[in-house]
C-alpha cells in the first residue's frame, strides 16, 4: 500500500490534534512506560478520541499481551498515535488490536511497531473488525511498511471480508465513500469492476480487493471455499484410560456454523454438534472418529479439514527389535538395531538402552561401532503422538556376541591392510586382539605412512611381524611375542597408548651415517638391553660395531663423560655415546644399523635431576618418535626449554674432493657441532650443500647435485627419532618424565611429516609450525669456502619476550671446533633467539662470532618464513660502517682470530646516516680494522693486479702510500700507523683501473 502522502497529512493531523487537546478540545490518552495489552478495558479509553504510545521523550510500550478490541466499547473513531521512541509490541501470542470502524494509525517519526519472537501473520491490527495490516504483510501492508508509511488512514468504510464457498462466485463491497477505485491484488483470482465493487470470476484461494480514494485506502479480502474452512488438531492417539479430548479449531475465516462427527460419514443431521466456538470437547471416547467444524460463508458453508481420534482398545502397544548384521560379530563391527511397533500408531517414541543404561531416543535405529562381547541391548517405546503410554512397552533383548579375536589368515606373504587375509574379514581396529599364528605366509606393514591398528598384539612362536620403513603400528594395550619375531625397520614406529607391561622382544633397527672414529649419541627402545656384545646392540655390518662407550655423569661437584664398558646396561631415558670402529673408511661415510633387540620400552620413565645448570644426556625411551615441544613443556620447571642434537658432519678432507678452485693441498674445516631446538625453531649444524661423498644405502641422507652427493641441510623439528639421543640443561633438581602422550606415529597422514624420520644424521622434514602459533624467523648462515659452518636463527613468536626466555632462547654449546655465530642478549651467546611479537622492523639485533680462523667468511640467509618472507633483511658492518642487504644477495668479510660481539648487527631498515651500502660489483672491497690498526683490501676483480694503494684525507691531502704488487691479491692487508681518527679515501691501482672506498678510521 503507497501512503507516502498520506504520511504527511497523517502527521498536519497529529499536529492539530495535539493542539487541540492543549485548548481543551479533544480528550486524549497516553500509554507511558510499559504497559500490557491485558491491562486496558473499556473504561481507560471512554471519552477518548486520541490514543498516544509515548509523550515523544521516554521509551515507551503498549505490549500486546492479549488482544485489545475497542470495537465493543461504544467508542467513535480513535486517532491511534505512536510517538518517537513508542512501541506497540506484539508478542508471540499471536494477539490482534482492533480500534472502531473509521479509526486511522499514525507512526510519528521515532515510532515503531515491533514483533518478539517469530513473525506471524496471526498478528493483526484491524479497524472495524477488517485486518488493515499483518506482521508480515502479503495482501494487506506489513508492519514494517506501516511504520515506512506513516500510519493507516483508512478510506471509506467498506463491508467486512467476505466468503465465497464455489469456485467463479461473486459478491460486492460497497464504500461508505464514494467517488474512489476499486483494485484487485491478483486478476487471475478475481476481477472487480473498479466503481461498483463487483466481485466476479472468483477461483479457489484468497483474493485482496483494495478502495483507494485521494490519500487513503482500504483493504478486504474475498475467501473462496476451502480457503477459510481451517483445520481441526488435537486428535490422534489417546490411551484408553483418557475419557475426554479437546479438539481445536484453527486459520478460519467467517464464523463457526456448528460441528459435525463421522458417524454415518456426517451424512445424518444426528451428527451435527450444536458448538459454535473454536474448541470442542470430545468425552467418553470409545472409538476412532473423525470430526470437522463448518464455517460460514456468504450463503455457504465450507468444511474445515478433520482431526480423528483413535481411542481405547485400539491402541495396543509392542515393539521388537532386530540387529544388523545379527549373530557372533568381530570386534570394532559397526551393528544396526532397527525397532517395529506393533499398533504403535505412526510416530512412536523410543528410548534405547545398551546395559540398561539409555543410549539414544526418538530414533528409530540405534547404530554402535564399539560394542563388547555380552552387551545387553533393548528399546522401550515411551509415548506415541501426545498419548504417554502407561506402562511403556519393553522390547526383547538382543545379547551382543563379540569375537574380538582377529587372527591372520593370510595365504600369501602379504600385506596387513588385505581385508581377505583376517578372520573377521576386516582389517584390525583398535578394539581387535590381533593373533599372528605360526603360518608359512607372514603378514607386512607395507608401503609407507601406513597406520595399523590393535588393541592387543599376540605373536605365535614360529611365526614373524615387519613393520617397515615408514610405517607405524599403534597398539592400545599389551605386544606379546611368545616366540616369533617382531622387527621395526628404520624409522618405523611402534605407539601404545596405555601404560602396560609388554612381553617377549621386538627388535627395533636404526640407520645412521658413519665415518672413520664417529661418535653418535643413541637411546635404547628395548629393555633390557647393553651397549654391546651378547645381549646388546649389535651392528651391520660386523665391521662398524661401536669400540668406545660414554654416558654423561653428572655429580654434585662436577660433569663430564664417563668411560662405560660394552657390559654396561642402558636406562631407558638416558643417552650414551657410542664410537665407531676405527677401521671405517673416511669417506664416503658408511652406512651403520643398529638393532635395538628386547622387550620394547612403554609407560612412563624418569630420569633424575641432581644439579641445576649441569648439561644431562637424555634420550627418546620409545620406539616410535616422541614430541620435543610436549616433552619440555611436561618439564619446564626442571630443564631449560632448548634440546641439543650431536651432529658429526665429516672428518678434515681435502678441499680438491669438493672444487678445484680452493688451491691443491687445502683442507675444509668441515667439523662436529650441535643441531639445537626449542619453542622458536631448529638451527641445523651443517652447511646445505656439503659433499657426502658416494651414495649411502640410504639415499635419504644426502641429495644427488650434479652427480654428487651432497647433504640437504638438517634443522630439528622437535619431533625425537626412536633411538635418539640428546642434550638438556637442568634448571632445578628432580625428575624429568617419558610419558606415552608424547608419542607419536611416524606417518604423514597422522602425525606430520615424517615425524620418526629425523634421526640425526638424516634427511630433513619441512619444519611443521603448530596451529595458532605465529612464527616470523630468519636462518643464518656464517661460512667459508674450506667449510667452515655455523647457523643461527632469529624468530618473532607467540608468548616469547624481548628478555631471556628458556623456552624460546637456546644458548651456544660452542661444538664448533672452528667458528661460532650466534645473536647477543644480556650477554648470553644465542644460537636461537626468540623475540617478542608485533614484529616491528625497526628491530635491531646484534651478532657475534668466534673464529680461529683468519680470512674471509660469508654471511648468507638460509630460510625465512613468516612474516619475514617479504621483509627487508640487512647486516650492517660497524667495523666497515657498511649495512648489506641480505636479500640480495650473500656478505663477505674478512676478520682474524677472535671473538667479535659488538661487529654486526641484524636490521629491517636501511635508515642509518652516514652508512652505505656494500658495493660488490666492482669486485674491490676496503676494511679497516680498528683492533689491529690495518687496511685490508679484497680483490675480487678477475685477471686484475693491485699494483698500489694510495690514503688520502677528506682535504684531499695524500696521507700514505704502499706498493702492493707483489702480496697475496685476495687478502692484502697493509699495517696503518700513526693516523688520526677520520674519514679516509683509499684510491686502488690495479691493472684494470683505479677505485676509490671510503674508510673509517679510529683510535
Amino acid at each position: 500500500m503507497k501512503l507516502n502522502e498520506l504520511l504527511t497529512q497523517s502527521k498536519i493531523i497529529a499536529i492539530l490534534m495535539v493542539f487541540f487537546v492543549s485548548v481543551g478540545f479533544a480528550q486524549s490518552y497516553t500509554i507511558n512506560g510499559n504497559v500490557n495489552s491485558s491491562t486496558l478495558t473499556c473504561a481507560t479509553f471512554t471519552g477518548r478520541t486520541i490514543v498516544y504510545i509515548g509523550d515523544g521523550v521516554t521509551d515507551s510500550k503498549l505490549i500486546m499481551n492479549n488482544n485489545l478490541n475497542l470495537t465493543t466499547c461504544g467508542l467513535g473513531a480513535i486517532q491511534f498515535i505512536i510517538r518517537n521512541k513508542g512501541i506497540l509490541e506484539f508478542s508471540t501470542g499471536n494477539y490482534n488490536l482492533n480500534l472502531p470502524m473509521g479509526s486511522s494509525v499514525v507512526i510519528e517519526s521515532g515510532g515503531n511497531i515491533a514483533t518478539i519472537g517469530s513473525c506471524s501473520n496471526s498478528d493483526l491490527i484491524q479497524i472495524g473488525g477488517n485486518s488493515v495490516a499483518t506482521c508480515q504483510g502479503g495482501g494487506m501492508p506489513s508492519f514494517d511498511e506501516v511504520v515506512e508509511n506513516g500510519g493507516i488512514n483508512e478510506a471509506g468504510i467498506l463491508s467486512g471480508n467476505q466468503y465465497i464457498c464455489s469456485v467463479g462466485g461473486n459478491t460486492t463491497f460497497a464504500s461508505s465513500e464514494s467517488g474512489g477505485t476499486f483494485t484487485s491484488g491478483s486478476t487471475s483470482v478475481a476481477t472487480v469492476n473498479a466503481t461498483s465493487g463487483v466481485i466476479t470470476g472468483v477461483a479457489v484461494g484468497q483474493s485482496v480487493i483494495t478502495y483507494t480514494k485521494e490519500n487513503k485506502s482500504t483493504t478486504r479480502i474475498v475467501y473462496v471455499g476451502s480457503s477459510f474452512g481451517g483445520m481441526v488438531s488435537g486428535g490422534t492417539i489417546h490411551c484408553s484410560s483418557t475419557n475426554s479430548t479437546v479438539l481445536t479449531l484453527s486459520g478460519y475465516k467467517g464464523t463457526i456454523n456448528r460441528w459435525e462427527s463421522s458417524l454415518n460419514n456426517f451424512a445424518t443431521p444426528g451428527t451435527n454438534i450444536a458448538n459454535t466456538t473454536s474448541s470442542y470437547t470430545v468425552t467418553n471416547l470409545a472409538n476412532t472418529t473423525s470430526y470437522r467444524a463448518v464455517i460460514n460463508g456468504t450463503g455457504c458453508t465450507a468444511n474445515s479439514t478433520s482431526g480423528t481420534i483413535i481411542v481405547g482398545t485400539n491402541f495396543s502397544a509392542s515393539v521388537s527389535i532386530a540387529a544388523s548384521p545379527s549373530g557372533a560379530i568381530c570386534s570394532g563391527t559397526s551393528v544396526t538395531f532397527t525397532a517395529t511397533p506393533t499398533n504403535g500408531g505412526t510416530t512412536p517414541s523410543y528410548q534405547w538402552k545398551l546395559n540398561g543404561v539409555n543410549v539414544g531416543t526418538n530414533i528409530t535405529t540405534y547404530t554402535n561401532s564399539a560394542l563388547s562381547n555380552n552387551d545387553l541391548v533393548t528399546c522401550v517405546m515411551i509415548s506415541n503422538a501426545t498419548c504417554v503410554i502407561g506402562s511403556p512397552a519393553t522390547s526383547n533383548t538382543i545379547t551382543i556376541v563379540v569375537n574380538s579375536a582377529n587372527s591372520w589368515t593370510g595365504t600369501t606373504s602379504s600385506s596387513w591392510f588385505t581385508a581377505t587375509n583376517w578372520s573377521c574379514g576386516s582389517v584390525p581396529t583398535s578394539l581387535s586382539d590381533v593373533f599372528i599364528p605360526n603360518v608359512l605366509n607372514k603378514p607386512e606393514i607395507d608401503d609407507i605412512n601406513m597406520l595399523a591398528l590393535a588393541n592387543t598384539l599376540t605373536v605365535s612362536s614360529g611365526s614373524s611381524l615387519t613393520v617397515n620403513s615408514g610405517n607405524t603400528l599403534k597398539v592400545t594395550n599389551a605386544v606379546t611375542n611368545n616366540g616369533g619375531t617382531i622387527t621395526f625397520e628404520d624409522s618405523a614406529s611402534l605407539v601404545q597408548i596405555n601404560n602396560v607391561t609388554n612381553s617377549g622382544n621386538i627388535t627395533y633397527k636404526r640407520q645412521a651415517g658413519v665415518r672413520n672414529t664417529d661418535y653418535t649419541y643413541w637411546s635404547s627402545p628395548v629393555s633390557p638391553l647393553k651397549l654391546a656384545g651378547v645381549g646388546g646392540i649389535s651392528y651391520s655390518p660386523p665391521s662398524l660395531a661401536g669400540s668406545i662407550f660414554y654416558s654423561y655423569l653428572v655429580t654434585t661437584s662436577s660433569e663430564n663423560w664417563k668411560s662405560e664398558t660394552a657390559a654396561t646396561s642402558m636406562i631407558p631415558g638416558l643417552g650414551y655415546s657410542i664410537r665407531a670402529s676405527g677401521a671405517i673408511s673416511t669417506n664416503p661415510p658408511s652406512l651403520l644399523e643398529a638393532s635395538f633387540t628386547g622387550v620394547s620400552n612403554n609407560g612412563p620413565y624418569s630420569v633424575e635431576i641432581s644439579k641445576s645448570g649441569a648439561s644431562y644426556l637424555l634420550g627418546n625411551p620409545y620406539p616410535s618418535a616422541i614430541d620435543g615441544d610436549k616433552f619440555l613443556q611436561a618439564n619446564e620447571n626442571k630443564l631449560g626449554g632448548t634440546l641439543y642434537f650431536w651432529t658429526h658432519n665429516t672428518v678434515i678432507q681435502n678441499r680438491n674432493l669438493i672444487s678445484s678452485t680452493a688451491g691443491s693441498g687445502a683442507y675444509a674445516y668441515t667439523s662436529d657441532d650441535y643441531a639445537i631446538y626449542n619453542g622458536t625453531g631448529g638451527v641445523g649444524a651443517i652447511d646445505p650443500g656439503t659433499v657426502t661423498g658416494s651414495a649411502p644405502s640410504d639415499p635419504n641422507h644426502s641429495v644427488l647435485v650434479g652427480g654428487i652427493y651432497v647433504n640437504n641441510g638438517i634443522k630439528p623439528t622437535g619431533k625425537i627419532a626412536a633411538g635418539q639421543g640428546f642434550f638438556a640443561t637442568g634448571i632445578a633438581t628432580g625428575t624429568v618424565n617419558f610419558t606415552n602422550a608424547m608419542r607419536l606415529a611416524g606417518t604423514t597422514n597422522f602425525e606430520g611429516t615424517g615425524t620418526n624420520q629425523q634421526f640425526f644424521k638424516t634427511k630433513n622434514p619441512n619444519t611443521k609450525i603448530a596451529k595458532g602459533i605465529e612464527k616470523n624467523r630468519v636462518w643464518l648462515n656464517l661460512s667459508n669456502i674450506q667449510g667452515a659452518f655455523k647457523q643461527t636463527l632469529i624468530g618473532y613468536v607467540t608468548d616469547a619476550t624481548n628478555e631471556y626466555d628458556s623456552r624460546f632462547d637456546g644458548e651456544s654449546f660452542d661444538g664448533n671446533e672452528y667458528v661460532d655465530f650466534y645473536s647477543v642478549n644480556q650477554d648470553k651467546s644465542l644460537t636461537i633467539q626468540g623475540r617478542a611479537l608485533p614484529f616491528d622492523e625497526n628491530d635491531e639485533v646484534p651478532l657475534g662470532y668466534r673464529t680461529t680462523i683468519n680470512g674471509e667468511f660469508t654471511i648468507n640467509i638460509d630460510q625465512v618464513d613468516g612474516s619475514l618472507t617479504n621483509q627487508a633483511v640487512y647486516i650492517e658492518d660497524k667495523l666497515t660502517n657498511t649495512v648489506f642487504d641480505l636479500k640480495r644477495g650473500n656478505y663477505t668479510f674478512t676478520t682474524f682470530v677472535g671473538t667479535f660481539n659488538d661487529r654486526f648487527v641484524l636490521r629491517y631498515t636501511n635508515k642509518t646516516l652516514g652508512k652505505e651500502e656494500v658495493e660488490l660489483n666492482d669486485g674491490i672491497l676496503a676494511l679497516y680494522s680498528n683492533n689491529y690498526k690495518t687496511l685490508i683490501i679484497q680483490n675480487n676483480v678477475k685477471d686484475a693486479t693491485v699494483n698500489a694503494v694510495e690514503l688520502f684525507n677528506l682535504l684531499g691531502q695524500n696521507i700514505a702510500n704502499w706498493m702492493v704488487n707483489d702480496k697475496d691479491q685476495n687478502h692484502i692487508q697493509i699495517p696503518v700507523k700513526n693516523v688520526q681518527s677520520d674519514i679516509y679515501i683509499v684510491k686502488i691501482k690495479t691493472t684494470k683501473g683505479e677505485f676509490s672506498k671510503k674508510i673509517i678510521i679510529k683510535d
